[in-house]
């Protein structure tokens, strides 16, 4: 699986002596996107924007080669520097990156981080590239409000929550949010797959 695009970490070399391997990849100073959202705890819709738009594109280019990242989520976004003003990032992380044929049926393994998991993966129903962008409402969500749609203090309890729980767009902070960002993040937590927006559409 050979994939290159701005959006997407370049690993230049893998070295190997008698006990490791060690991965050059570009230099991505900032640390993760995890680490930025603890420091702003919340994203003006601009620097959402921003942050999303280099996301997506990386996503689309690889859900066009039918590749599913399958595991999107804040620590595996690299920003480039430290510096808040500065939202150039990369996707990394693709160990549970996977090319599948459309045809054959879609994917069926049950894996990713449990908030950020699609309701068709809990379901252990066939599922396909939009499970990067279930992740990704998640991921929008927090950035736009400071926490996450679900909650619960179990995997199970949030797995519930994830399939059956209504979404709580209310609150002070969603009431200064634009109807536009808010129907942009209901677009991607849609629990039907088919009704899910695809990550061209998004952008």
């Amino acid at each position: 699986m050979k994939s290159d695009h701005p959006s997407l970490l370049k690993v230049h070399e893998i070295v190997e002596d008698n006990g490791h391997y060690y991965i050059i990849s570009e230099l991505m100073a900032g640390g993760e996107l995890y680490d930025r959202i603890l420091q702003l705890k919340r994203f003006s819709e601009r620097d959402c924007a921003n942050i999303l738009w280099q996301i997506i594109r990386g996503l689309n280019y690889m859900h066009k080669k039918n590749i599913a990242h399958r595991d999107i989520k804040p620590e595996n976004i690299l920003m480039e520097s430290k510096d808040p003003k500065n939202t150039n990032l990369k996707i990394t992380d693709f160990g549970f990156a996977k090319c599948y044929d459309p045809s054959e049926g879609g994917l069926t393994e049950t894996l990713g981080s449990p908030l950020y998991m699609a309701p068709e993966i809990i379901k252990k129903l066939p599922y396909d590239c939009s499970v990067d962008i279930w992740a990704l409402g998640v991921l929008t969500f927090i950035m736009l409000c400071g926490r996450p749609p679900f909650k619960g203090r179990s995997k199970d309890e949030i797995f519930v929550e994830i399939t059956t729980k209504n979404i709580n767009y209310t609150g002070e902070i969603w009431k200064k949010t634009s109807k536009e960002a808010k129907a942009f993040v209901k677009s991607m937590l849609m629990r039907d797959p088919k009704q899910r927006a695809t990550a061209e559409t998004l952008l």
